[in-house]
């Protein structure tokens, strides 16, 4: 019987089509998401990564015999892995803001692909392929995902995420094949400390492990001894964490108020008003308002007695009831389980910030698919217009948050909108607007800086600095410059100083301060190039010209000391 050419033709280019599909649809983020790869930093990026001199140093066994700083001075976190990752990446990368980024960038597309695979497996028998395809680019281009990307640090929730998906891709395989509990056990307790030296949740994979076995895994006896060496594993992990940080305990409450402060009707009654906020958010998400509330968790009493028993309830409401629907238990178990308090100082909260939505995005992005392919709706629309059309959207504004983040000023003053007593924020959003000589409102936000950064005088010299620019009342400046001390300052901080008071024609204090510089630090260039411009405007051209030359004699690069000498 000879085939019809056209038939042949048609049926052989759709399926082609559909074969390449996902890798269509993976290229599609990865291509959207570049749009983010030269953004500037935020948040923790600059102590953590731009100005963290531990990572140009060739030594990563560090990580693991100290903690690092983040913008709360000190993160109640051990995450050895983490920082060797971003160690890595600029040993054999380069340290340029755009090669960090794109690791996260191909992290959160791998994830994708891990998820795919998954669902694939556990959900082929309910929706096709191109369904489960549509799921996971729901999850990928959700906009609130655009976090994950432009801020580094949360490479921390990536990688997670990365190896909790990986973690069931290979128990699913695992036990189908009947392997031995010893290769299974192997595979998970690498995989379950790295993920304790990644992020603190981490201690939450034998939850994962678990309550997916129960649901996909019916008929295979749960490997409980996996479970004891895991439980023995993060104890003692957790107890050395404890032990290593008891001295930092102090510093730490500067930061995180006592759970004790907390009520637990508080707690319910704000949860009531927030959680269903969040799911909205879910649906129509807005993440131009990025939000990381600093509400503080129930007591340890309250987390353990209502919401684990809470979580155990409804994995087995959910096995009894939609034992038929694996999408559904899969869905709530994504969102739920990344909730559960895993910190054993005080728990982690549930909130509704958006920095904390990742994976739960995963379950929400299958809920949705699965409502948008159901008869109900596919008799009105066609289910694959339905999540194309959706896609589409979340793709738009996918594309325009990340392009939001290209313009720091517009993110700073959503930050400050929502976290008004944000030094770091204020002070970044000040110095966007000096770059704009919009000097008189920068001076306002280096003073607000200074206020909420008590720690960091250098917002002070930079908020007189803008008020000089801008004539603000001399009283307003000579109350700021009287609260600041020589030994609070660094020496960068000493320059800058001397420079406000060039501009207040006070030259002898400026000379002075220019000469302290240079005794605590001899070879600090921008001291010497600020004493020639001193000596230039003093009308002294020969010390001007020495000084240009030490300035460059320090600092062979220094372009401002060569134009002038």
């Amino acid at each position: 019987m000879k085939i019809p050419r056209e038939w042949f033709k048609k049926n052989f280019l759709r399926d082609q089509f559909k074969r390449y599909l996902p890798y269509l649809g993976f290229s599609l983020v990865f291509i959207l998401s570049l749009v983010a790869l030269f953004n500037p930093y935020y948040f923790d990026d600059f102590i953590i990564i731009r100005d963290n001199a531990w990572l140009y140093e060739f030594n990563p066994f560090r990580w693991f015999h100290s903690f690092y700083l983040d913008s709360y001075q000190l993160f109640p976190g051990y995450r050895p892995f983490l920082m060797v990752s971003f160690w890595l990446n600029q040993l054999f990368f380069g340290s340029h803001i755009a090669i960090f980024r794109l690791g996260n960038i191909l992290i959160h597309v791998f994830n994708g692909v891990l998820a795919y695979r998954l669902l694939r497996r556990i959900l082929s028998q309910h929706f096709s392929r191109e369904i489960i395809l549509g799921m996971v680019l729901l999850f990928l281009l959700h906009p609130v995902q655009s976090l994950a990307i432009n801020f580094i640090w949360k490479r921390s929730t990536l990688l997670e995420t990365f190896f909790i998906l990986l973690g069931l891709n290979l128990h699913l395989e695992l036990v189908s094949r009947g392997q031995s509990l010893k290769r299974i056990l192997v595979t998970h307790l690498t995989l379950f400390v790295l993920m304790l030296g990644i992020k603190e949740s981490g201690i939450l994979y034998p939850l994962w492990i678990y309550a997916f076995h129960m649901f996909f895994l019916p008929g295979k006896n749960q490997p409980i001894k996996l479970y004891v060496v895991m439980g023995i594993v993060a104890t003692l992990f957790y107890g050395f964490r404890v032990i290593y940080m008891n001295n930092q305990l102090t510093a730490m409450r500067t930061t995180i108020p006592d759970w004790r402060s907390v009520g637990s009707m508080d707690y319910l009654l704000w949860s009531v008003n927030e959680v269903p906020k969040m799911i909205l958010g879910m649906v129509f998400p807005n993440p131009l308002i990025i939000s990381d509330p600093l509400f503080e968790p129930a007591s340890v009493p309250l987390a353990f007695l209502i919401f684990i028993p809470s979580v155990l309830l409804l994995l087995v409401t959910l096995k009894s009831r939609f034992y038929h629907k694996p999408h559904i238990v899969f869905a709530v178990l994504l969102i739920i389980l990344s909730f559960v308090p895993s910190n054993t100082i005080v728990p982690l909260y549930f909130v509704s910030d958006q920095i904390r939505l990742y994976l739960p995005i995963l379950g929400f992005s299958i809920l949705l698919g699965s409502l948008l392919s159901s008869r109900v709706v596919s008799r009105v629309i066609p289910s694959s217009v339905m999540i194309v059309g959706f896609v589409f959207l979340y793709a738009i504004q996918f594309v325009s948050q990340n392009r939001r983040y290209h313009y720091p000023q517009l993110i700073w003053q959503d930050v400050v909108y929502s976290y008004p007593e944000s030094g770091l924020a204020w002070g970044e959003l000040g110095g966007v607007l000096q770059a704009q000589k919009r000097f008189g409102e920068a001076g306002l936000a280096f003073f607000l800086a200074a206020k909420y950064e008590k720690t960091k005088p250098g917002y002070t010299i930079r908020a007189i600095d803008n008020m000089i620019k801008s004539n603000t009342s001399d009283g307003v400046i000579e109350d700021l410059l009287d609260d600041l001390t020589l030994e609070h300052l660094g020496v960068a901080d000493v320059v800058n100083l001397a420079t406000v008071y060039v501009q207040l024609d006070d030259f002898q204090r400026a000379e002075n301060l220019l000469f302290y510089a240079i005794e605590v630090n001899p070879d600090f260039s921008p001291a010497y190039q600020r004493l020639g411009i001193l000596y230039e405007i003093m009308g002294q051209p020969e010390k001007a010209k020495t000084f240009y030359e030490k300035a460059i004699e320090r600092n062979p690069s220094d372009e401002t000391s060569k134009q002038r000498l």
